[in-house]
């Protein structure tokens, strides 16, 4: 899980973790982030957007109006094949392979506007963020 707080016009896109084994789910709580995709995909997220993609960045971050914040979960979708059920998300009821093959099929990419449940569950984390001991990125 990733607090983002980038305050910039643009980011280099170095190595994201990112892949077809990394199922990204990035909710956006302010700003817009606009990326190129592989495969010739853009992807434009937005205030109140979720983004669940497993496609990789192939160009820099740009923010119009030097302002994205959102919160990004990564999940290994190797590791939890790996795990073979041994981990917190089965308990949860969730599958990331089905949430990869539902939302991302052969696109690689799903775009959704937040419903009034997510997105509350959402700004609560994000506003408890500070009370967290999870990594943030402000730029």
């Amino acid at each position: 899980m990733l607090f983002n707080q980038i305050y910039l016009s643009s980011w280099e896109k170095g190595d994201i973790l990112v892949s077809d084994r990394i199922l990204n789910l990035n909710f956006c709580v302010n700003g817009r982030c606009e990326v190129s995709l592989e495969h010739n995909r853009y992807a434009i997220v937005k205030k109140n957007q979720v983004c669940i993609s497993t496609i990789s960045p192939d160009k820099d971050f740009y923010y119009p109006g030097k302002l994205y914040e959102g919160i990004q979960l990564f999940i290994d979708l190797q590791m939890v094949e790996e795990l073979k059920g041994n981990h917190f998300l089965p308990f949860l009821g969730i599958d990331p392979n089905d949430i990869a093959s539902v939302f991302c099929s052969k696109k690689g990419i799903y775009f959704r506007q937040m419903d009034n449940n997510i997105s509350g569950i959402i700004l609560k984390a994000w506003a408890s963020k500070e009370d967290m001991d999870i990594p943030r990125c402000a730029i």
